[in-house]
Protein backbone atom coordinates (compact mmCIF):
# COMPACT_ATOMS: atom_id res chain seq x y z
CA UNK A 1 0.00 0.00 0.00
CA UNK A 2 1.45 2.87 -1.33
CA UNK A 3 1.96 5.88 1.32
CA UNK A 4 -1.04 8.35 -0.37
CA UNK A 5 -3.35 5.69 -0.14
CA UNK A 6 -2.50 5.38 3.70
CA UNK A 7 -2.80 9.50 4.26
CA UNK A 8 -6.05 9.19 1.75
CA UNK A 9 -7.46 6.39 3.80
CA UNK A 10 -6.02 8.28 7.32
CA UNK A 11 -7.82 11.75 6.25
CA UNK A 12 -11.21 10.21 5.36
CA UNK A 13 -11.17 8.66 8.55
CA UNK A 14 -10.81 11.67 10.53
CA UNK A 15 -13.03 13.36 8.67
CA UNK A 16 -15.76 10.72 9.05
CA UNK A 17 -15.24 10.75 13.24
CA UNK A 18 -15.15 14.66 12.89
CA UNK A 19 -18.56 14.16 11.62
CA UNK A 20 -17.74 16.14 8.81
CA UNK A 21 -18.98 13.55 5.76
CA UNK A 22 -21.89 11.98 7.58
CA UNK A 23 -24.67 10.87 4.87
CA UNK A 24 -27.47 13.52 6.47
CA UNK A 25 -25.34 16.86 6.32
CA UNK A 26 -27.99 18.88 7.01
CA UNK A 27 -28.22 17.19 10.62
CA UNK A 28 -28.58 20.15 12.70
CA UNK A 29 -31.47 21.22 10.93
CA UNK A 30 -33.20 18.14 10.46
CA UNK A 31 -36.04 18.51 13.91
CA UNK A 32 -37.02 21.61 11.70
CA UNK A 33 -37.58 19.95 8.45
CA UNK A 34 -39.86 17.56 10.52
CA UNK A 35 -42.07 19.70 11.87
CA UNK A 36 -42.70 21.24 8.39
CA UNK A 37 -42.74 17.93 6.96
CA UNK A 38 -45.30 17.18 9.43
CA UNK A 39 -47.34 20.61 8.64
CA UNK A 40 -47.43 20.11 5.02
CA UNK A 41 -48.46 16.48 5.37
CA UNK A 42 -51.30 17.93 7.92
CA UNK A 43 -52.29 20.48 5.14
CA UNK A 44 -52.07 17.42 2.17
CA UNK A 45 -55.05 15.52 4.43
CA UNK A 46 -56.45 18.89 5.30
CA UNK A 47 -56.97 19.75 1.75
CA UNK A 48 -57.08 17.05 -0.08
CA UNK A 49 -57.23 17.46 -4.26
CA UNK A 50 -60.28 19.31 -5.21
CA UNK A 51 -61.46 19.69 -1.64
CA UNK A 52 -61.60 23.94 -1.77
CA UNK A 53 -65.29 24.93 -2.24
CA UNK A 54 -65.45 27.77 -1.19
CA UNK A 55 -64.24 31.31 -0.66
CA UNK A 56 -63.50 31.36 3.23
CA UNK A 57 -61.46 27.93 2.68
CA UNK A 58 -59.79 29.29 0.17
CA UNK A 59 -58.77 32.12 2.31
CA UNK A 60 -57.85 29.61 4.92
CA UNK A 61 -55.78 27.35 2.29
CA UNK A 62 -53.80 30.52 1.01
CA UNK A 63 -52.32 31.67 4.58
CA UNK A 64 -51.71 27.94 5.35
CA UNK A 65 -49.45 27.69 2.17
CA UNK A 66 -48.10 31.28 2.88
CA UNK A 67 -47.22 29.87 5.80
CA UNK A 68 -45.50 26.86 5.27
CA UNK A 69 -43.58 28.02 1.85
CA UNK A 70 -41.89 30.56 4.59
CA UNK A 71 -41.16 27.97 7.00
CA UNK A 72 -39.64 25.64 4.09
CA UNK A 73 -37.58 28.23 2.69
CA UNK A 74 -36.11 29.18 6.51
CA UNK A 75 -35.10 25.73 7.03
CA UNK A 76 -33.52 25.60 3.32
CA UNK A 77 -32.02 29.03 4.20
CA UNK A 78 -30.84 27.36 7.51
CA UNK A 79 -29.68 23.79 5.85
CA UNK A 80 -27.43 25.77 3.08
CA UNK A 81 -26.05 27.99 5.66
CA UNK A 82 -25.15 24.91 7.32
CA UNK A 83 -23.88 23.00 4.15
CA UNK A 84 -21.19 25.56 3.33
CA UNK A 85 -19.61 24.16 6.36
CA UNK A 86 -19.51 20.78 5.34
CA UNK A 87 -16.60 19.07 3.77
CA UNK A 88 -18.78 17.91 0.59
CA UNK A 89 -20.87 21.27 0.41
CA UNK A 90 -22.23 20.20 -2.89
CA UNK A 91 -23.44 17.19 -2.01
CA UNK A 92 -25.00 18.66 1.02
CA UNK A 93 -26.42 21.26 -1.67
CA UNK A 94 -28.05 18.70 -3.56
CA UNK A 95 -29.21 17.11 -0.63
CA UNK A 96 -31.19 19.63 1.15
CA UNK A 97 -32.37 21.13 -2.39
CA UNK A 98 -33.92 17.30 -2.62
CA UNK A 99 -35.41 17.17 0.92
CA UNK A 100 -37.16 20.60 0.04
CA UNK A 101 -38.52 19.72 -3.69
CA UNK A 102 -40.28 16.61 -1.52
CA UNK A 103 -42.94 19.13 0.19
CA UNK A 104 -43.00 22.16 -2.07
CA UNK A 105 -45.08 20.61 -4.69
CA UNK A 106 -48.12 20.03 -1.93
CA UNK A 107 -47.67 23.53 -0.78
CA UNK A 108 -47.76 24.79 -4.96
CA UNK A 109 -51.23 22.21 -5.26
CA UNK A 110 -53.01 23.61 -2.43
CA UNK A 111 -51.83 27.21 -3.54
CA UNK A 112 -53.00 27.00 -6.94
CA UNK A 113 -56.34 24.78 -6.47
CA UNK A 114 -57.49 28.22 -3.64
CA UNK A 115 -56.29 30.91 -6.41
CA UNK A 116 -58.26 28.73 -8.85
CA UNK A 117 -61.43 29.14 -6.67
CA UNK A 118 -61.33 32.35 -6.30
CA UNK A 119 -60.43 33.55 -9.97
CA UNK A 120 -63.63 31.36 -10.66
CA UNK A 121 -65.76 33.30 -7.83
CA UNK A 122 -64.60 36.35 -8.78
CA UNK A 123 -65.74 35.74 -12.47
CA UNK A 124 -68.89 34.69 -11.87
CA UNK A 125 -69.48 37.56 -9.47
CA UNK A 126 -68.70 39.53 -12.51
CA UNK A 127 -71.11 37.90 -14.80
CA UNK A 128 -73.80 38.33 -11.97
CA UNK A 129 -73.09 41.80 -12.21
CA UNK A 130 -73.29 42.22 -15.25
CA UNK A 131 -76.53 40.09 -15.87
CA UNK A 132 -77.91 42.62 -13.39
CA UNK A 133 -76.62 45.36 -15.05
CA UNK A 134 -78.15 44.73 -18.44
CA UNK A 135 -81.94 43.62 -16.41
CA UNK A 136 -81.68 47.30 -15.38
CA UNK A 137 -81.03 48.71 -18.19
CA UNK A 138 -83.77 46.81 -20.67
Amino acid sequence: MSISVYLNRASLTLLLVAGLTSPHCVAAVSDELKAVAEKVNALNAHFPANSITTNDVAVVALDETQRLEQELQAWYTNAERDCRQRFFVNDCLKQAKNQRREYLPIIRRVSQEAKALQRQLRVLAADERLAKEQIKEK
